[in-house]
């Protein structure tokens, strides 16, 4: 599976600081079955919560999706998962 993913611009494993309350996020999956579900979860104080899901059809999946509740200290990370039961998970991004 392949996994590209970026929060405002920044890639994978980044940490940087919140401009704003708004996060933009931006995917990319090619996976090596077919795809069941794409979710973003954000982290932070409030607990964790879902900003996006998709349930794609096929093994490509292209997003863009706004998290207008982002708050310092938030952090955001991708998960997949494939028909098979395979599952793909990316780095989190950090906003401090």
């Amino acid at each position: 599976m392949i996994l590209h993913f970026d929060a405002n611009g920044r890639p994978m494993g980044s940490e940087g600081p919140l401009e704003g309350g708004t996060v933009t996020l931006d995917g990319r999956i090619h996976g090596t079955g077919e795809l069941d579900r794409v979710e973003v979860a954000r982290f932070d104080a409030r607990g964790w919560a879902v900003v996006y899901t998709a349930a794609p059809e096929g093994m490509d999946h292209v997003f863009q999706a706004t998290d207008a509740e982002a708050r310092p200290g938030s952090f955001y990370y991708l998960r997949v998962r494939q028909d098979d039961g395979d599952r793909g998970w990316s780095s989190p991004i950090w906003f401090d």
